[in-house]
Formats: C-alpha cells, structure tokens, sequence
C-alpha cells in the first residue's frame, strides 16, 4: 500500500470515527434514496439495536441495517398529513443540488409514541458517485416542552384577555411590554400606542407627580406597592384605577421586570363621592335645623348632638359625643321612667315611646336649671347595631305661655288678684 493511500485510509477512518462521536444521526443515501451509511446514533434513533461497533462494521452493513428500520417508519408533517417521500429533506437536496435545513418529521411506528426529529440535507459528491447526507437530531423533548409552552402561554392569553382586571407587564426599564384588553379599555388606548409611548399620557395630569412618587418609592423599596389614581381617555372621560406592582425575578432570583394589576374603581369612587356629599348636605340640614337632634347607640350612648341640641341644653358636641349618656340628660322626674322603658324595650318589651307621637319631659341644661321639650324618638337599625334618634323641640316659651293664659283667666287684669273664677275653683277643691 503506498503512502497516499494509507493517507486517504487514515483520513477515511478520522472521518468515520468523527462521525460516529457526534450525538445527532447521520445517514449517507445514494441518488435512489437507499441508505448506504448510518452512523450509531442514526442507528439508535431509527431502532437499531447496536452491540457491536459500528465503525468497525461496513458501511453496507450499517446502511442495510438502517435501511430496513427506516422502513418500518411513518412520516408525518407537523400537522400529522403524510409527509411523501419526494418531499423528504434528501430527496429535495439531490432534486435542487442545494442543502436544505431545519425540516421537521415525525415518525410513527405501530401504538409507539410520535417521534419528532429535525433534519438537514447536504448534497454531495464522493468519487464520481452524487450522494446525501442527512443529519437528524431527536426534538421530540424539546417539542413537547415547547408545546406545553406554547398551551401555557395560551391559556395565559385567554385568562388575561378575559379578565375584568388590567394586567400590564414592563421591562426592567420601565417599559411596557404587554397589556392586556382591559388596560385598552381603561385607557381608551390601542395596545400598540401603549407599548411605545402613551403610557404615561394616560395619566391624568392632576394625578401625575403622585404617579410618579409612587413610582420612584417602588423602585427604592422592597415588596409591592398600592396606588389609587385617575386615567384621562383621549375623549376626555376619566377612569379610577387601583394599580398594584409587584416585581418579576428569574430563577436565580434577579429582577426581570415588573407586572401590574389595574382595577377600575370609577364606580366605588363615585358611590364614596356621592356618598359623602349626602353625608355633607345631612349634616347641614342637622346643623341648621331649629330642633335638637341627638342620636345614640344602642347602649344610650350620645353619638349626634346637633347645633339646636347644643343650645337647648347649654353642652358643646365635645363634651357630650361618646362620654354622655342620654338618661345624663333628664330632668329628675324623668330619668327612672325613660332608662326603665328603655332597657325593658331592649330587652324584647313594647315601645313605650319609642316610634310613639311626642311626649313631654324635662331635660337638666348643664347650668343644672330644667327646660321642658318635646321629645320623639325613633329607630334605625344599621350595620353596627340600632340607633336611636331623637327630636327635641324646645317648648319652655309654650309653657310660659301656657301659663300668662292661666293667670290672665283666674286674676284680675287691673289689680292682679285672684278673680271670682279662681274662688269657686278653690272653693270646689276645699270642699272635696
């Protein structure tokens, strides 16, 4: 043997121990289609049992043995058709003279489970003779993990795409990378102008600076952050939104962006709004109504007193709200009766002047001197338990009046003394 061809002999043999180290399968077909050549990993992937070396087996042997494997396959396309053999990767590089790359076949053998693998064909040309070589690698794994991905990342899709709560996710830079529909709907805002420079547009501009203090806060420090603000359409309308942060790590726990909740509170807010303008236009009718009016809990407890309370009995609001009880306010007289009938209603007994017409009593002003009201008392039942209202009218001028009249009937008019109708009214009463 001469020096050139052990040369060509060792090279041959180099090559050949090349190929049969590389993980992906390599088969050698000739212009037929027939395989003549398979390396180990070919064999294995085509379900050759492989107990020998194949590199020290021929390259007829391995070809015939991959060959009728290869004959036991089904190949199908991704969308499981038949894939025919004149579009098979080998076929279509000796047809056009060109590689051609990244094609993917699945094969089906009998109740086996699909193998998925991607190939790449090389047309070549070895002593005369026009050959190909294809490479295949197993992505069968890769597949099936990219698909539950793909499945996971849709079922992601369709969860936020139907969810009444924005979500809104931005790179570590603060940009926005995704929004969901309901973002667009708060903002009035395509998805597109939104992932390059309306975001912060929506803001309304009163809210703004507190956007942004929120913003930089989160940045500085740990945990979530929480934050009420309005957004401003392009229409004009306004939306309430409650915007929630929360950072985004990877798995070696560094920070890969930031993903937000936006809920639309507009209703909440305008509820509180309106709300509280009933509670501002009650207190104004309260303050400014000619008769007390003092409200309690169900232990008796002062927790209203108005402007009128405040004037008939002499006490400020301050000293009265939460520290007086309503009997502190009776005149003698009265207090036993009124504290009896009220702990026997609490109790399950009648309405003895609760809900009833108004009845005449006596409070103790805080210079200790008695004034006469009318009081009418009624009941609200609340979410934190019963309240008890009451109305009191000042009747002091009445009674004096009541009592000028009185006087004017029984004395007379000139020389204020005791007429003839208030002798035979003390006679009567002698008599008896």
């Amino acid at each position: 043997m001469n020096e050139q061809t052990r040369s060509r002999t060792r090279t041959e043999g180099v090559l050949a121990a090349a190929i049969e180290a590389i993980d992906e399968g390599v088969i050698v077909q000739d212009r037929k289609g027939v395989i003549v050549q398979a390396n180990r990993s070919a064999l294995a992937m085509l379900g050759v049992p492989v107990t020998a070396d194949p590199a020290g087996a021929s390259a007829a042997a391995t070809g015939a043995a991959a060959e009728a494997a290869a004959a036991v396959w089904q190949t199908v396309r991704e969308d499981g058709s038949p894939f025919p053999p004149e579009d098979r990767p080998g076929r279509m590089s000796l047809a056009a003279g060109a590689p051609v790359r990244d094609v993917v076949m699945g094969l089906e053998h009998d109740d086996d489970p699909i193998r998925w693998i991607t190939c790449n064909s090389f047309p070549v040309e070895i002593d005369g003779e026009q050959l190909v070589v294809t490479t295949f690698s197993d992505v069968t794994e890769a597949r099936s993990t990219n698909m539950a991905l793909l499945e996971s990342e849709e079922r992601f899709r369709l969860l936020t795409d139907s969810s009444p709560i924005g979500i809104f996710i931005a790179d570590p830079a603060g940009r926005i990378t995704y929004v969901n529909p309901e973002i667009e709907r708060q903002t009035g805002r395509i998805a597109e102008s939104l992932l390059v420079d309306a975001w912060q547009e929506s803001f309304h501009p009163d809210d703004q600076d507190a956007v942004r203090t929120m913003q930089r806060r989160f940045r500085n420090e740990e945990g979530p952050s929480l934050h009420e603000h309005r957004l401003l359409r392009p229409d004009g309308s306004e939306c309430w939104v409650r915007m929630r942060l929360a950072r985004m790590h990877d798995g070696d726990g560094r920070a890969i962006g930031v993903v937000g909740t936006s809920a639309d509170i507009t209703e909440f807010v305008v509820a509180e709004q309106r709300l509280r303008e009933r509670e501002e236009r009650t207190r104004a009718i309260l303050e400014s109504a000619a008769e007390g009016i003092i409200s309690t809990d169900q232990h008796g407890v002062i927790v209203e007193f108005n402007a009128a309370a405040e004037r008939i009995t002499g006490y400020d609001s301050d000293e009265v709200l939460g520290k007086l009880h309503f009997g502190d306010l009776l005149g003698p007289a009265d207090r036993g009766p009124m504290l009896s009938m009220f702990r026997t209603y609490l109790e399950g007994g009648p309405p003895r002047f609760i809900g009833q017409p108004a009845a005449e009593v006596e409070y103790i002003r805080k210079d200790g001197t008695l004034v006469p009201v009318e009081l009418a008392v009624t009941e609200v039942v609340t979410s934190e338990g019963q309240l008890f209202t009451g109305v009191v009218h000042d009747i002091s001028e009445r009674r004096a009046f009541e009592r000028e009249l009185e006087h004017q009937a029984t004395h007379d008019a000139l020389t204020g003394l005791a007429n003839r109708a208030l002798l035979v009214a003390e006679l009567d009463a002698a008599l008896t």
